[in-house]
């Protein structure tokens, strides 16, 4: 769950408190941001907001971004209360929790799946395991950051 509270924008609609009940969130003026925020700052672009081991980052490699007041490009570490500001618009962390981890779920299905399919079903069976792959590449590739 992240919650957030958007008091500046030239995004006159953005302004006001949200709660994503959500592990990440990704921010911008994209078809693939999860909130729509129209501001000059990201021309066709996104950031994101991701909680990984109970810990808030946020991520965004095109442009410099403040948090606090202070530079800042690429992946940062963000607190309760953090200031985020980017362009015109300036976003207040309110609260996060991970009330879930999606690949810890995910790996536990699959385990499920496994051992439901029979091995006289190959194409199953090999689809399981490309989707097991996808998850441990994740993985792997959010505890980079």
């Amino acid at each position: 769950m992240i919650s957030i509270s958007i008091f500046e924008s030239q995004d006159l609609d953005s302004i006001g408190e949200y709660e994503f009940k959500l592990d990440r969130i990704t921010l911008g003026d994209t078809k693939n941001s999860f909130f729509t925020i129209y501001d000059n700052f990201f021309e066709g672009s996104f950031l994101s907001l991701k909680i990984i081991k109970n810990n808030l980052f946020i991520n965004y490699k095109n442009k410099s971004y403040k948090v606090n007041n202070r530079k800042f490009k690429g992946t940062k570490h963000l607190e309760t209360g953090d200031v985020i500001s980017f362009g015109s618009t300036k976003i207040k962390i309110i609260s996060f929790n991970q009330d879930f981890d999606l690949s810890l779920n995910l790996s536990e299905k699959i385990t499920e799946l496994k051992k439901d399919i029979s091995k006289e079903d190959l194409k199953r069976l090999e689809l399981i395991l490309q989707i097991e792959d996808e998850i441990i590449n994740h993985e792997t590739n959010e505890h980079r950051l």
